[in-house]
């Protein structure tokens, strides 16, 4: 039995279709097809049992781990903020840039360009040069402060020095000591 075997599994010549040996080719037996008219008929709903529809099937997308992290982070990337927070008893100096929104609870001494949101809150204190698009003052602002869009004044909130403002919000108890300017949007965008 095991020669008649392999002699089912030889190459058969390219022309003629049988065997490379003269020796006989066992084949299986053919399995009888199955009727679909008569079996479409025995069903419910006319459907064919036992049918499977080729679907062409294509290989699933699905990155590695590092992958899904990495374009995770991309995603987020363009609706996070660079959010720097000066915490209570910490003082920094400096120049900061590339940042988008300052909390100050503590203390800063420093300039601050082309950011959104300034925010000093009650017991922080912030001195030095400022040009931002939005600032709440809840604590202590010196020095100068441009502001392009909105600059809240918050109760107990105190700025002294210069002042130039879009539009401005002054809460009951909060104070400006120091010189007001109010400019337009074109002199605001020019700065």
């Amino acid at each position: 039995m095991g020669m008649e075997m392999t002699e089912m599994f030889r190459r058969k010549t390219p022309v003629t279709g049988e065997n490379d040996s003269s020796e006989p080719v066992l084949k299986a037996p053919e399995q009888p097809k199955p009727d679909t008219a008569s079996s479409a008929a025995r069903t419910p709903l006319g459907r064919v049992t036992g049918v499977v529809p080729e679907i062409s099937r294509r290989p699933t997308d699905i990155g590695t781990p590092a992958a899904i992290r990495a374009a995770a982070a991309q995603a987020r990337r363009p609706t996070e903020n660079k959010k720097l927070v000066v915490g209570r008893e910490i003082s920094l100096s400096g120049d900061i840039t590339a940042c988008d929104i300052l909390v100050v609870e503590g203390r800063v001494e420093a300039i601050l360009e082309n950011s959104d949101i300034l925010e000093v809150k009650a017991g922080g204190s912030f001195k030095g040069r400022v040009a931002i698009n939005n600032a709440v003052i809840g604590g202590h602002f010196e020095g100068d402060l441009l502001v392009r869009e909105q600059l809240k004044v918050l109760s107990g909130g105190k700025i002294t020095g210069s002042v130039k403002y879009s539009s401005l919000v002054v809460e009951e108890g909060g104070l400006i000591d120091g010189t007001i300017d109010h400019i337009t949007d074109e002199a605001a965008s020019d700065s």
